[in-house]
């Protein structure tokens, strides 16, 4: 199987380390580099993209309703203002069993990168401390993540923060490659007024891929990347991002990895999350999780549909001929009746039918079989509960659901449930 976890690069005159290759499903634009200064919604207007959420493009798409999310509406604009800016956090890559794994390097000062495979008595360490600064462009929105890497020795050089306060940059920090997403006009886009979106592959392999010589099979990894924002604090936010494959063997796609990351739009960094309590996600006795809609953060449930064509446009169609459209019913209401849940994951059988990741710090991640049509039916599913150990339970949840006969995305939904008593519920 070949796998493509988060690509890593040195940014300094050293011999950079390995590069490896785009993720299916996300568009990149750069190898890895040193993200240079003055990256933002300020730099971004000095380009010409224009300042964040405001300018429409020539390419944005008219709004056809006021539930529209495609380029140039107020649902853009206002995703676009709760999603731009610095943020600061901490992430952790997760293998397929849901084990942290350990950051694969370290700068030790005075003598620089080390592999972690050279220091067999060094301290594991899974929470790589990141910079993210994402900004809003004339076509969808892009991401500029960096990473500092775990530092040895000289302690007094050795900020809270990682990276010296981000200010050794060209020896301490790792930039992943720049990543263009919600790209294309003409369509609804998958996004939430506060800065929740879903994004990635519309087509999942439902064979796995013959090599060159065709003597043997590799299998395709696609990537679906989600962020979705806290209930409780606009200036915080999770992305999920799950690698998929196809088991041949077993006629299932399974997740191969994920990352987690935990950010904050503040200059200071959150502490580390490796080590938090794994979130149930199943609902208590006596409780049910149900959609809510927040009339008071301006977030609700909304799902896209996903139209193919009928005839097959060919090869060279953008994301073959397919478009969202977000559905007009129950789709951005500001009041309503309570209905049924959103996430799979909170179903006891989904574990029976796929892969439950019960991730730390309130996060999960879900790959498998729909629960309620298992023959039909692939989700990939992401969900944060950021008030998990208790108190007033409200979450948020993002999915994405594949028909299984031909791999292709039908449906993506994003939102938010709230615990309640099942009597009310």
């Amino acid at each position: 199987m070949r796998t493509v976890a988060p690509t890593l690069a040195a940014n300094a005159r050293r011999a950079p380390l390995p590069a490896r290759r785009c993720d299916r499903g996300i568009t990149s634009t750069s190898r890895l580099r040193a993200p240079p200064p003055g990256r933002g919604a300020a730099a971004s207007a000095e380009r010409g993209g224009g300042p964040v959420g405001t300018v429409p493009s020539e390419n944005d798409a008219p709004s056809s309703s006021v539930a529209s999310t495609a380029h140039g509406t107020p649902r853009w604009r206002e995703f676009t203002l709760a999603f731009a800016g610095g943020w600061r956090g901490r992430s952790v890559e997760f293998d397929a069993r849901g084990v942290a794994r350990d950051i694969p390097i370290r700068y030790v000062h005075g003598v620089g990168r080390v592999p972690r495979a050279n220091m067999p008595f060094a301290d594991e360490d899974f929470d790589w401390v990141t910079r993210c600064e994402c900004v809003s462009t004339d076509d969808g929105v892009r991401i500029d993540a960096s990473r500092a890497m775990p530092e040895i020795g000289n302690e007094d050089a050795i900020s809270s923060c990682g990276a010296a306060e981000w200010n050794d940059g060209a020896e301490l920090v790792i930039a992943d490659e720049t990543l263009r997403i919600l790209r294309g006009p003409g369509e609804d886009k998958t996004i939430l007024p506060d800065g929740s979106f879903s994004a990635g592959a519309r087509t999942l392999p439902t064979q796995p891929r013959a090599t060159a010589d065709d003597d043997d099979a590799e299998t395709d990894v696609t990537v679906v990347h989600q962020c979705l924002a806290d209930p409780s604090d606009a200036n915080r936010r999770v992305r999920i991002v799950q690698r998929v494959a196809f088991d041949a063997a077993a006629r299932k796609h399974r997740a191969v990895s994920c990352d987690a990351w935990l950010e904050r739009r503040e200059r200071s960094c959150p502490r580390g999350f490796s080590d938090a309590p794994r979130v149930d996600t199943i609902a208590p006795n006596g409780k049910a999780w149900v959609r809510s809609p927040s009339a008071s953060s301006g977030s609700v449930v909304a799902t896209w549909r996903l139209t193919w064509p009928v005839v097959d446009p060919g090869p060279d169609a953008k994301d073959g001929g397919s478009t969202f459209e977000v559905e007009e019913e129950g789709a951005f209401v500001e009041e309503g009746a309570v209905e049924g849940a959103v996430a799979v994951a909170g179903t006891p059988v989904a574990n029976g039918v796929g892969q439950l990741l019960r991730l730390p710090a309130g996060m999960w991640a879900y790959c498998g079989d729909d629960p309620f049509a298992p023959d039909e039916f692939v989700v990939v599913e992401c969900g944060y509960d950021p008030n998990s150990g208790g108190g007033e339970r409200e979450r948020a949840v993002a999915s994405r659901r594949y028909r299984k006969a031909d791999g292709k995305l039908v449906r993506v939904t994003l939102g938010r449930e709230r615990l309640v008593d099942a009597a009310r519920g």
